[in-house]
């Protein structure tokens, strides 16, 4: 078996697929098409990677600085990725999810999800 996704050749690229971002398992023979990430970012060589990238982020996240998602969206812009990143003002982490009380933000959370599945749709 393959490190990463790469051994996964009967992977259905039509349906949702999750996995952290690990830039370093993505091979040039992965077509993923779109990528949406909340909250987290991860460093690394994007070079490869030819999907569409979304972005929902917390202004103010205790576990990804500002300076972190600007790095990475740096990073995805400079490998030539398309890149569509949102900040939602008055959130902090864990803001999309309603079983935690003390972050969910619920219009912040529609708006992601609306988002979301405009950008998963195109």
């Amino acid at each position: 078996m393959g490190r990463g996704i790469d051994h996964r050749s009967n992977l259905d690229t039509t349906r949702p697929l999750y996995f952290p971002l690990l830039p370093s398992k993505i091979k040039t023979d992965c077509y993923i098409h779109s990528v949406v990430i909340f909250y987290g970012t991860r460093p690394g060589d994007y070079s490869h990677s030819k999907a569409a990238y979304l972005g929902h982020f917390a202004a103010t996240d205790e576990f990804e600085p500002q300076s972190s998602v600007d790095t990475l969206e740096t990073a995805l812009q400079k490998a030539g990725c398309s890149v569509s990143f949102y900040r939602y003002s008055g959130t902090g982490h864990w803001f999309v999810e309603p079983d935690r009380p003390q972050a969910f933000n619920q219009s912040a959370a529609d708006l992601a999800w609306e988002r979301t599945l405009t950008f998963l749709s195109r």
